[in-house]
């Protein structure tokens, strides 16, 4: 309760009072306390419903979905039309295992949309270090371990590791702290590293669901 709504409401049974003490002698109070408890009932019950309704919608709002739009962009929207809405991205020489996809970097550079026929097939985001970041994706946030995860989305998690490319010798030390989290039936990705959330994907589940073999495999 803010101080305005205080001061009102002082006011308002005071003046009730004042009413009160004034009139005792000429108005039938008895009936008009009875209208006044049956209207502060009715305004009690309505206040209760659209208190019930306002934490159902927030309770909604929280739970898992599939997302097809993350940081401004839509999965299957064009380039042009992504540009004319954020702004004229910069190009990354990024060769795709497929080959046929092309990655474009947005302001801010942490987001990332990558193509294929010209349609936007992932869009990625890499969590902003040393400084807090609060970006959420299906409840999850940058800096959330492994075990947040699969306490909020239980069997749905799919856990991979990097491909070991056998020419690459020795094996790079970051790719042993890297894992990722999928949950293929929303189309949500998460990228730990040292058991924290350094980057986060959406893609189509079809999409994530195929992309298991490519990159990363089952953990052993």
């Amino acid at each position: 309760m803010n101080i305005g709504l205080g001061i009102f409401l002082g006011l308002f049974f005071c003046g009730l009072i004042y009413l009160y003490t004034q009139t005792i002698d000429r108005w039938n109070w008895t009936r008009a306390s009875k209208a006044v408890s049956a209207t502060l009932a009715v305004m009690t019950l309505l206040g209760l419903i659209s208190l019930g309704g306002i934490f159902l919608y927030h309770r909604y709002q929280g739970l898992p979905k599939v997302i097809n739009e993350f940081k401004k962009l839509k999965l299957g929207e064009s380039l042009s039309d992504a540009t004319f809405r954020i702004g004229i991205p910069g190009r990354f020489s990024i060769v795709s295992p497929t080959g046929n996809e092309e990655t474009y970097v947005f302001n801010p550079s942490h987001v990332q949309a990558t193509l294929r026929n010209d349609k936007i097939v992932r869009i990625s985001y890499q969590c902003t270090e040393n400084k807090p970041d609060f970006t959420s994706l299906n409840g999850i946030i940058c800096g959330d371990s492994g075990e947040k995860i699969l306490a909020s989305f239980d069997k749905e998690v799919r856990v991979l590791c990097p491909i070991r490319d056998k020419q690459e010798k020795p094996w790079p030390d970051y790719q042993s702290v890297r894992r990722v989290y999928d949950v293929v039936k929303y189309g949500t990705r998460y990228e730990l590293v040292k058991n924290s959330v350094f980057a986060m994907e959406v893609a189509s589940s079809e999409d994530l669901e195929s992309s298991k073999g490519i990159e990363w495999h089952e953990c052993t």
